[in-house]
């Protein structure tokens, strides 16, 4: 069936099959569970969705939790972001937080405020516009590709851990070392400084296999 609806500013729960959702505002919610589903929630405060082969659409959000398996999200505008995911693609606007587990997941982030921490098998991240503010990054990754794109002001901390992964670095205001910690393995540590004032700002990176950009 459908669910359509206005404002609300409770607590909310909804589980929907094979059905269509749209809703405003959702100041709070509880649980949102969709299976084969579309749904457009145009506000949403706080939340927890468990998505199963839906799509998703969510205007502005400020702390989702999302559950998901062969679903589609895209968010416009979100603040934090934990999901733990399996064979999704996530669309990503502007956020501050991104976390989660992944598997056969892809993320795409047109911009990103303060967090990267992520766990990702065989599957991508790729990260535009990286700002100057940030927090951290922090990737463990297998069989996967990271793209990441910073701010040309941005300054920060690099350290990567990369087993048998292609790594390509920027080349302007670098100061980078790579030692070798097993050849045979062909496991390498890469680490140094990137722009002119890091501070306590880390780029952590622990790789096995895969591309990895950093531009």
């Amino acid at each position: 069936g459908d669910v359509y609806m206005e404002n609300h500013t409770g607590k909310f729960s909804l589980s929907l099959s094979n059905g269509n959702f749209k809703a405003n505002s959702l100041n709070e919610s509880n649980q949102i569970e969709l299976t084969f589903c579309d749904a457009t929630i145009n506000k949403i405060k706080k939340g927890y969705i468990n998505a199963s082969f839906s799509d998703v659409e969510i205007g502005e959000s400020q702390d989702i939790k999302i559950n998901s398996i062969s679903s589609r999200f895209d968010l416009k505008k979100a603040g934090k972001f934990d999901a733990e995911s399996r064979r999704d693609k996530f669309y990503i606007g502007t956020i501050s937080e991104v976390r989660g587990n992944s598997y056969f997941t892809d993320y795409r982030i047109g911009e990103l405020e303060k967090v990267i921490d992520v766990v990702t098998k065989y599957g991508s991240l790729n990260a535009d516009n990286i700002q100057k503010g940030l927090d951290f990054i922090n990737i463990n990754s297998s069989y996967s590709d990271i793209s990441l794109t910073f701010d040309p002001a941005a300054s920060y901390n690099l350290d990567i851990r990369h087993i048998n992964a292609f790594l390509v670095l920027p080349e302007k205001n670098t100061e980078i070392e790579k030692k070798s910690v097993n050849e045979d393995k062909k496991e390498y540590m890469t680490f140094g400084t990137v722009g002119k004032n890091p501070g306590n700002v880390k780029v952590s990176i622990d790789a096995t296999r895969g591309n990895i950009y950093i531009k």
